[in-house]
């Protein structure tokens, strides 16, 4: 609907996605990264202006081979595939903080749990 085209261009407008400052933005540990931690924000109201806007990801070299899972509080919300060097996510702009992290250890890193 026309309705939900103009609220996804006035959340586009405003969007903003940062790297959260707390705990940290890209946790890595033996030089491999582990995880990034994102917040895409807009300033709207959530519940009037709920629109998944889409970004472009692109995997740290290190993760290559290894398909990704983006989640928030703990819930997959996308993966993306082991190959994909680029990929376009659509996410809600929330403010709640996105992880993304290997499904499984890149290529190279010691099999352990991630934290």
């Amino acid at each position: 609907p026309m309705n939900d085209v103009v609220l996804y261009l006035r959340e586009r407008e405003r969007a903003e996605a940062a790297m959260q400052e707390a705990p940290m933005q890209v946790i890595e540990r033996d030089g491999v990264t582990r995880r990034i931690v994102f917040v895409l924000a807009d300033g709207l109201d959530d519940d009037r202006f709920d629109q998944p806007l889409t970004l472009l990801f692109t995997r740290p070299a290190d993760w290559f081979g290894a398909p990704l899972e983006v989640t928030q509080n703990g819930r997959l919300v996308a993966r993306i595939a082991a190959f994909a060097e680029t990929a376009a996510i659509s996410l809600l702009p929330n403010e709640e903080p996105y992880v993304v992290q290997p499904s499984h250890p890149p290529p190279g890193a010691e099999d352990r749990a991630l934290t």
